[in-house]
C-alpha cells in the first residue's frame, strides 16, 4: 500500500477534530436549552417586628427622583405605605437614601418601633451599615438614618435583597413620578387597593418566567 504523505495525515486529523467539535457543539446546544426562573418570593419578617420594603427612582435627565415603601407584619398584611417625589435628586444612591429616611420617619410618627429593612441597593446597605460612605456626597444623610435607627428603632435586621423581593416598594415609587416635586403621601388603614393588591402578590406562589438571570 502507498504510504500516506505528511499532508494526508494532517488533513485526516483536521477532518476527525472538526467531526469531533460538530458533535460536541451540537450535544452543548441540546443541553443549553433556556430554564425557566422562579421569581424569589418576598419572605415576612419575624413575629414582633414589621418589615419596611423601601426603594428610590432616578432619572438623569432632569433629575427627577421618586420613592415609596412599604411595611408588613409577619402575617403579610401591609400596615403602612408611602410614596413622594424627591426631585431634584442627586443620583440614584441619593434616592434610595431618600426613601429609606421617609419610611422610617413615616413608621416613627405612627408608633412602630421594632423593624426589619430590606433594600435592592448594596451601596445603601452598605451605608447605613457600616462609616464606609460617610464622606460619600450623601454622607450625612447615611449618618442620620443609622442615628435614627439606634435612637428611635429596635432593628433585628438590614438586607440586601433581590429585585424580585423589593418590587412592591419599586411600584409604589413610580406612583409619585409625576407628581410634584415634594409633594409625598403617607396611608395607614385602610390602604388604597392598589397597595393591598401589590402587597398581596407578594404572597402567591413565585410565578414562572423565562427570563433570564
Amino acid at each position: 500500500e502507498e504510504m500516506p504523505t505528511p499532508m494526508d495525515v494532517v488533513c485526516a486529523v483536521h477532518t476527525t477534530f472538526r467531526y469531533i467539535n460538530e458533535i460536541t457543539l451540537k450535544d452543548q446546544n441540546s443541553k443549553q436549552v433556556k430554564q425557566p426562573r422562579r421569581r424569589i418570593a418576598w419572605q415576612p419578617p419575624e413575629n414582633g417586628f414589621l418589615k419596611i420594603n423601601f426603594d428610590g427612582s432616578f432619572a438623569k435627565e432632569g433629575r427627577t427622583g421618586a420613592c415609596g415603601f412599604l411595611i408588613r407584619d409577619h402575617s403579610g398584611e401591609p400596615v403602612l405605605a408611602g410614596a413622594a417625589n424627591i426631585s431634584p435628586a442627586m443620583d440614584a444612591l441619593a434616592a434610595e437614601s431618600a426613601a429609606c429616611l421617609f419610611a422610617l420617619e413615616a413608621a416613627e410618627r405612627v408608633g412602630i418601633s421594632r423593624v426589619t429593612l430590606e433594600t435592592d441597593c448594596s451601596q445603601l446597605c452598605e451605608a447605613i451599615t457600616t462609616d464606609v460612605r460617610d464622606l460619600a456626597p450623601c454622607g450625612m444623610i447615611f449618618r442620620t438614618i443609622r442615628e435614627f435607627l439606634a435612637d428611635r428603632f429596635v432593628c433585628n435586621k438590614i438586607s440586601k435583597i433581590p429585585r424580585d423581593c423589593n418590587s412592591s416598594a419599586h411600584e409604589i415609587s413610580k406612583f409619585a413620578v409625576i407628581w410634584d416635586p415634594g409633594q409625598s403621601v403617607v396611608w395607614d388603614y385602610p390602604l388604597p387597593e392598589s397597595v393591598r393588591t401589590l402587597a398581596a402578590r407578594d404572597l402567591v406562589e413565585p410565578v414562572m418566567s423565562n427570563a433570564g438571570p
